[in-house]
């Protein structure tokens, strides 16, 4: 009997596969002949009885233990999991507003940056500030740039944020724009044209944008 409870006892823990628990648990039961002398009188299936009864104690004491242990390192690996997918969510939160900032910078969005590079503007913009433009459609350029309002525009290989002073027309109507920097004495020499146009400044961030400045220096003095 007490073999076969011995065994019993012994699977549970085989299963659980706590080595620590078997250990103890074969010590006990290898120990337990030290205790004979000390209760001579008692019968075989007594102690039987009582050897069994200090194995069910022990299995369910090291039970609680070995239970507690789990639950800790499950907590634990839990903890690491949420650690792991929070660190996840971070990195996707972080890759994304990485390729919306660049998309951004890259002109995707209806509203898109512009440096100032020049003191053309000095008053309104200073150089080193980042101007936010909004995108024009060209069949929306007609209706809705207007005198007095800065515009952001191409000529030849370049392009500048300059302030509309006055309307022009040509011989077949399309209109002209006459442009001036705040900061120039006079206006531009040459009329800026519809299709030119590529939106309007709604706000404006300064110096910000002023190490592109500096390394457009750099760059252009190598």
């Amino acid at each position: 009997m007490f073999s076969i409870v011995y065994n019993v006892v012994i699977s549970g823990f085989a299963v659980k596969g706590s080595f620590v628990s078997q250990l103890i648990v074969g010590i006990v039961y290898f120990l337990s002949p030290l205790f004979l002398p000390v209760l001579p009188n008692v019968q075989n299936i007594t102690w039987s009885l009582v050897s069994c009864g200090l194995l069910f104690l022990s299995w369910t004491f090291l039970s609680r233990f070995t239970d507690n242990i789990d639950k800790s390192h499950s907590n634990r690996i839990k903890r690491g999991l949420r650690y792991r997918r929070n660190n996840y969510l971070s990195l996707v939160f972080s890759v994304a507003i990485l390729v919306l900032a660049i998309m951004f910078f890259r002109g995707v969005f209806p509203y898109y940056p512009i440096t100032v590079m020049s003191n053309s503007m000095s008053g309104t913009f200073e150089r080193g500030a980042i101007v936010i433009v909004r995108r024009m459609p060209q069949e929306q350029v007609f209706f809705e740039v207007e005198q007095g309002q800065v515009i952001h525009f191409n000529y030849g290989n370049a392009s500048y944020l300059h302030r509309v002073v006055d309307f022009r027309y040509t011989h077949d109507r399309q209109r002209l724009y006459i442009t001036q920097g705040d900061a120039n004495p006079t206006v531009d020499s040459t009329p800026v044209q519809q299709q030119d146009i590529l939106g309007i400044s709604k706000s404006f961030f300064p110096h910000i944008g002023y190490p592109k400045v500096v390394f457009h220096r750099i760059f252009n003095r190598r």
